[in-house]
């Protein structure tokens, strides 16, 4: 008898359990602020996420020493659930011309699929899910000093 009430708890346990993507709750507070985009020159990669759910994404690729690439500004709104993000563009223009720009840029915040990974006061990290894969391509962030 024993035996079977293991068996029924172990067999309800792993079928309440989930795998999908939303095992990290995000704190909104935390979420609020200007996140520069590591590695990258700050005034040309940051990130504005706004306690009344708009956004402004400054996006170029271009590190402090380059500005071959345009700089785009990128504004809308943005909803969280769980960790899913997802970005609603309002509006995108090029606010700095690159010395050699590329004919396009893809935004990674065009992606559908986004999550956030990573956050803490001054870290986060935006995933988007590989397709048919548990990989990531992920952007890390830090929180601009105020």
């Amino acid at each position: 008898m024993k035996t079977l009430q293991v068996l029924v708890a172990l067999v309800l346990l792993t079928s309440c359990s989930s795998s999908n993507d939303s095992t990290l709750t995000v704190n909104p507070s935390l979420l609020y602020a200007k996140w520069n985009k590591f590695y990258y020159c700050d005034n040309q990669n940051n990130l504005v996420l706004n306690e009344d759910g708009t956004y402004i994404d400054l996006h170029s690729g271009n590190t402090c020493d380059s500005n071959a690439n345009n700089t785009y500004q990128t504004t809308g709104t943005y909803t969280v659930k769980g960790n899913k993000i997802k970005f609603n563009t309002l509006t995108s223009e090029i606010v700095i011309v690159g010395e050699n720009p590329p004919p396009t840029t893809q935004d990674f915040l065009l992606q559908t699929d986004l999550y956030v990974l990573k956050l803490t006061e001054t870290q986060l990290e935006i995933g988007s899910k590989r397709s048919g894969t548990d990989f990531y391509d992920v952007v890390t962030y830090t929180k601009a000093s105020e």
